[in-house]
């Protein structure tokens, strides 16, 4: 589900938690400034954010790990 995000700006359809298209902007589009989104929406948002900081982390410990 997630290969409607592709190339786009996903952030609208991560905070409002929706593969729908039409929460994604169009691929040629610039990015989404996100102004009419909920406070509950910014909290979804954030919790994707703090989701593929932690991913990212993990992926750079795990290449230290494997160089070693």
């Amino acid at each position: 589900p997630y290969g409607n995000f592709a190339g786009r700006d996903a952030s609208r359809g991560l905070a409002k938690q929706s593969f729908d298209e039409d929460m994604l902007t169009p691929v040629d589009s610039l990015i989404d400034t996100l102004q009419d989104i909920t406070d509950e929406d910014r909290e979804n948002l954030k919790g994707w954010e703090d989701l593929f900081k932690a991913n990212e982390l993990i992926e750079k410990t795990d290449r230290s790990e494997k160089s070693i």
